[in-house]
């Protein structure tokens, strides 16, 4: 599973992304972001790039090129999670001393 993660421009913290799509292939999401997008406008004092009153319209695009925080992750699969949990689970009982 991928997810695309933006920054909203009305918050205090625009460095702040945050899941605001998934979709079952990165290109899914790339297509997703281009059929949002508009010729930039101006709305006050907002830039704004996504169609007005679309799901994305008050979202900064994101860096496709940045590797500080990624625009587009592959989070993998709900087994993946499961996997991950059962794994941290039984690390944390074997890190404890006693069992009752």
């Amino acid at each position: 599973m991928w997810i695309l993660q933006i920054n909203d421009m009305r918050t205090p913290k625009i460095e702040m992304v945050r899941p605001v799509a998934y979709a079952e292939t990165e290109q899914q999401i790339i297509d997703y972001l281009k059929s949002q997008e508009v010729e930039p406008y101006r709305e006050g004092v907002w830039g704004k790039c996504y169609q007005k009153d679309g799901p994305l319209e008050w979202y900064n695009p994101p860096s496709l090129t940045t590797t500080f925080v990624p625009a587009i992750v592959d989070i993998g699969t709900e087994d993946d999670w499961r996997s991950e949990a059962s794994m941290r689970y039984h690390e944390l009982l074997d890190s404890i001393t006693y069992k009752i």
